[in-house]
């Protein structure tokens, strides 16, 4: 006799195929039928498919951001389901540490090839930080005992990565502006923490080490989405 398979959270499944398909590039079909036709609402459009320079965003800037929320949102779903078949913990805490580290060595290898040239590879990833953020949110969930204790954990990450912004700058080029390019405190802690090369700016990672802290909340609000509807789905 075959084994049910577990009904799936269609609007889950339609979110992720949404994110995917921008992920794959279809922003290029609107960026050129923008250019081709010449209309203001398909030109807006592609404008919202380039990344801003710095301040502010764009509707393509939050399609990472999207993807890992939706990573987050499927992690209760996936380990209730873990924990029915192996029955233990142990197995979920292997899982969580298996996926995580294993995105981080994806993303070294995908930006740097096999070329073990130390000093001048990008340790930093989207991989990466999709893997780091998904694993650290995935053992906060599992170590909170309910959805308040997270919800604190969750402000709190939140709260203490805005308060570093807010007293702290760049201290080395020379900038008074703490949320500029050059004066921000995340660019500064890639230049003394961070090795290898950055990517794009020269002063610092778009995928460094402080935004991942933040990326953590992504990850865990998603969770706490995911509890939410778990509740909600329960007969």
């Amino acid at each position: 006799m075959e084994k049910q398979q577990p009904e799936r959270l269609k609007s889950l499944d339609a979110l992720r195929g949404f994110d995917m398909f921008w992920i794959m590039g279809a922003e290029e079909i609107f960026v050129l039928l923008g250019s081709l036709t010449g209309l203001p609402a398909l030109q807006w459009w592609a404008n919202q498919m380039t990344h801003v320079e710095w301040h502010g965003f764009h509707a393509y800037d939050m399609i990472f951001p999207l993807f890992l929320f939706i990573a987050g949102v499927s992690f209760p779903f996936s380990a209730k389901k873990r924990l029915s078949i192996d029955g233990g913990r142990k197995s979920l805490y292997r899982h969580v540490f298996k996926r995580g580290l294993l995105l981080v060595l994806i993303g070294v290898i995908y930006n740097n090839g096999l070329n073990f040239d130390v000093a001048n590879m990008r340790y930093a990833s989207v991989l990466g930080r999709i893997g780091l953020a998904w694993m650290f949110a995935a053992l906060l969930f599992m170590n909170t005992k309910n959805a308040r204790i997270r919800l604190l954990w969750l402000s709190g990450i939140l709260i203490s990565y805005w308060l570093l912004f807010v007293f702290f700058k760049a201290p080395d080029l020379g900038d008074p502006d703490h949320y500029s390019m050059r004066g921000n405190i995340s660019s500064y802690i890639d230049r003394i923490l961070l090795p290898g090369r950055f990517c794009c700016y020269e002063i610092g990672d778009n995928e460094g080490l402080l935004p991942t802290v933040a990326a953590i909340g992504t990850a865990l609000l998603g969770m706490l989405t995911g509890e939410f509807l778990m509740t909600k789905l329960k007969p």
